[in-house]
């Protein structure tokens, strides 16, 4: 029997095997009947995603040298029919196909089954049948094809083409054109362009071209590739990737496609990268980039500016030998080592001279992966930071000076204040045996005496107030607010300076309003927060009449507790209040009564202390309430 005969005998009736209860005998036939060809030998369906054989139609055992049952049960038959060795793993076809969205692919070559002859022709591609994913495929016998069948095959794989594929005859008239080739030039159909001049689908530049630069490496070589902007039926122009093969007899082989994505997204990428470069060279910063052990791909104006040297001595080089001594390019090397292994960046300062000038560049030198799981670049930041590093060490100097000038100050304050005390102490002491002395004479002019004396007191009050207070802001304002705190129960604090105040009035009148939980307490600055109630508590005593009583309320809130100390005094004119915290601010109707002006300077300082922060409200002949609000810096029970 011939190679024709034998293609033309009756086909054996089909051998199906089933797997799985989605498909049925009547379902695998009817997707065979659009599948299979005449001169198939073996036609299979396999599951997209697992590769495990579904279907089986021919004489696989007598080919395959296995049992139909055996080979359905295998999860690599499938890879082997499709020509992949042993090992093979189902992503690799499903690389080549493309992804199951799409089952654009066809996989196609040679493949000979239990490795015997002949070869079998494969031609396999992914299916979409109702809902699931599939491989179909077929396999035939070179030997048995005769010159009919591969002309059918010839006709059949140019016909279902994606690219444009056609045929001129040797004055360029088109005789033979698929499909595709007349829809990449917006045609409905072949017939077309038929009988017509390819030079009806270009510009008179793009013919000026082919006809005396294309068709001339045509004629020396016999195939010519490239790119060319091609028109389309409506006038619009797209691009194309043409292919073309000269015949013997003058006929004209042409193979296009569509690539206008291609470019488009081309051109989007090289504005993107000139964007990118210009953005780069806008940098003051200087930046350097290179593979991790290749040489340098880029370098941007503003290094070549800082080491004054052109851009092209740089790239291409593996060093930075021509700028940098060998043992400062051996410590970069280092560095770059440790950011390639860590995979971290690292940022240190770099001094070197530079056009005999010292410099101090700060380096920051970081990995680049480009979708990799290891560093694939390394990127360089250099940034000259000799002033900035100069203007740093002149601030510390400064820093320090002005701690150590504080610190004296601190003390010459606390020095003088000291100093001050024992003077005062001795004036106080004779002052008191003169009005003593005078009280008990009966000397003429013993009345203006007193009166000056008594002046005298008051100053001396006033001066040993100012002294103290002095001291006061002083101590606080040297405190540092992370220091060591004290666990106070505010309530005892309050109930002995109530106590102290008490005792020095002809009755009593500074009460106390709690509303704290029995036992609490809170870590403080003792000192200067007692100070500050205290100048608090004496402002209420020494603004209000001499019965009005000066409460100090204790309450909590979820996150801070609060100490307010309230008078009904003659309060603060409006236009004053904003000054009230200023040192030696004293209100304009203060009238006789003496202070400082600091107590309410050291109640501000000892709040922020405390990170906390003072609140007042005072009406004119009303009185005043001044409230000081510190963070719970624990909970707030005991």
């Amino acid at each position: 029997m011939t190679n024709r005969d034998h293609a033309n005998a009756p086909a054996p009736p089909p051998v199906i095997y089933r797997l799985g209860e989605n498909f049925s005998e009547k379902n695998a036939c009817e997707l065979f009947s659009q599948l299979r060809q005449s001169s198939a030998m073996i036609a299979f369906i396999a599951d997209y995603d697992s590769g495990r054989m579904l279907f089986i139609d021919g004489p696989v055992e007598t080919l395959a040298g296995a049992s139909p049952d055996v080979l359905l049960q295998d999860p690599t038959f499938c890879l082997t029919l499709c020509g992949y060795p042993a090992g093979t793993k189902i992503e690799k076809l499903h690389q080549e196909m493309g992804p199951a969205q799409t089952l654009n692919k066809v996989v196609s070559g040679n493949v000979s089954l239990a490795g015997a002859r002949p070869l079998f022709r494969l031609s396999a591609r992914g299916v979409k049948w109702r809902g699931q994913n599939l491989i179909a495929g077929s396999l035939r016998n070179t030997n048995q094809l005769s010159s009919t069948d591969e002309n059918a095959a010839l006709n059949l794989a140019i016909s279902q083409s994606r690219e444009g594929m056609a045929l001129t005859d040797p004055q360029g008239v088109y005789v033979f054109m698929n499909a595709a080739h007349a829809r990449l030039f917006g045609y409905e159909s072949s017939s077309e362009l038929l009988g017509r001049s390819w030079r009806m689908l270009y510009t008179a530049s793009g013919i000026e071209y082919l006809e005396k630069t294309v068709f001339a490496e045509l004629r020396a070589s016999g195939d010519w590739h490239g790119h060319m902007l091609a028109l389309r039926k409506d006038g619009t122009q797209f691009h194309q990737d043409l292919t073309l093969s000269l015949l013997a007899d003058g006929s004209l082989v042409c193979n296009c496609r569509d690539r206008s994505r291609e470019v488009e997204r081309f051109e989007r990428l090289a504005e993107s990268n000139k964007f990118f470069r210009e953005f780069l060279d806008t940098l003051p910063t200087g930046v350097l980039v290179r593979p991790v052990d290749g040489p340098y791909e880029f370098v941007n104006a503003a290094f070549c500016e800082l080491f004054g040297i052109a851009a092209e001595k740089v790239i291409g080089q593996a060093s930075l030998n021509s700028i940098l001594s060998d043992e400062e390019t051996g410590v970069l090397a280092r560095y770059e080592k440790e950011v390639a292994q860590t995979r971290q960046q690292v940022k240190f300062d770099f001094p070197l001279k530079q056009r005999g000038q010292a410099m101090i560049l700060e380096i920051t030198k970081l990995p680049l992966f480009f979708g990799q799981a290891e560093p694939t670049h390394l990127c360089s930041l250099i940034a000259d930071v000799t002033e900035k590093r100069r203007m740093e060490g002149v601030e510390r100097a400064t820093a320090k000076k002005r701690q150590e000038y504080m610190e004296m100050q601190r003390e010459f304050i606390s020095l003088v204040s000291h100093e001050f005390r024992t003077p005062i102490t001795v004036i106080q002491g004779a002052h008191y045996m003169l009005m003593r002395n005078l009280e008990a004479s009966h000397e003429p002019g013993r009345a203006d005496s007193l009166k000056l004396l008594e002046l005298q007191k008051r100053a001396l009050v006033t001066l040993k107030e100012q002294v103290d207070q002095v001291l006061l802001l002083n101590r606080v304002e040297h405190i540092k607010s992370d220091a060591k705190r004290t666990d106070v129960s505010l309530v005892d604090l309050v109930l002995r300076l109530a106590d102290n105040f008490n005792s020095s009035l002809p009755h009593p009148r500074v009460i106390l309003e709690n509303r704290l939980p029995a036992g609490w307490r809170t870590p403080i600055h003792e000192a200067p927060l007692r100070g500050a109630i205290e100048n608090l508590i004496s402002n209420g005593l020494k603004y209000s009449p001499d019965n009005a009583l000066v409460t100090v309320g204790l309450s909590q809130g979820p996150q801070d507790y609060t100490i307010t100390v309230s008078d009904l005094g003659r309060g603060i004119p409006e236009a004053d209040q904003a000054k009230l915290f200023q040192p030696f601010f004293r209100s304009g109707n203060v009238g006789r009564v003496t202070g400082s002006g600091l107590g309410l300077t050291i109640v501000k300082r000892v709040a922020e202390l405390h990170s906390g922060r003072i609140e007042y409200r005072s009406v004119l002949g009303q009185g005043s309430t001044f409230s000081l609000i510190i963070p719970s810096p624990v909970p707030l029970s005991a």
